[in-house]
């Protein structure tokens, strides 16, 4: 039998993950119209919201003969310095639980932008009348390039 490492990214969902961070400001701040949002926040919100996935990483990372751990495609159309910072914290916790980890976003972003070529040109339908391009994913080419450096990593 060949050791076949797990190549996942689980916890992620980031896109909506920035939704959920927005009732727990609220929690947090009141009725405050503004928020600060610093690291130290975020990463007290991802130990709450991400509990569940990061024990699962750490039990795929002390099973598997290995784990490799990658973001999501850096294409949020706005907020961009929000899912960075979303995209550090979640790469350190799941680089501390034993995974190897390949953060997108210092990938491919390139003077700050995510190139076009990586992004998915697919549309999203959610009804006849609201069709958008799928900003979440990244295109073929973006996976293809991600596998490549992940195996390029390897040896």
């Amino acid at each position: 039998i060949i050791p076949v490492p797990i190549i996942t990214n689980i916890g992620n969902h980031t896109h909506m993950l920035i939704f959920s961070l927005i009732p727990y400001l609220r929690n947090l701040y009141g009725n405050k119209t503004t928020f600060e949002i610093n690291d130290k926040i975020v990463e007290e919100f991802l130990e709450i919201a991400r509990a569940p996935h990061f024990r699962i990483l750490k039990m795929m990372a002390t099973r598997a003969p290995k784990v490799i751990w990658f973001t999501d495609p850096p294409c949020q159309p706005e907020n961009g310095d929000l899912y960075s910072i979303v995209d550090k914290i979640m790469s350190e916790k799941v680089k501390n639980l034993g995974c190897q980890v390949f953060n997108s976003r210092d990938l491919f972003l390139e003077n700050g932008v995510f190139p076009s070529k990586f992004k998915s040109s697919e549309i999203i339908e959610k009804d006849i009348f609201d069709r958008t391009t799928d900003w979440i994913h990244g295109s073929d080419l973006f996976y293809r390039e991600l596998l490549n450096k992940i195996i390029e990593e390897q040896n």
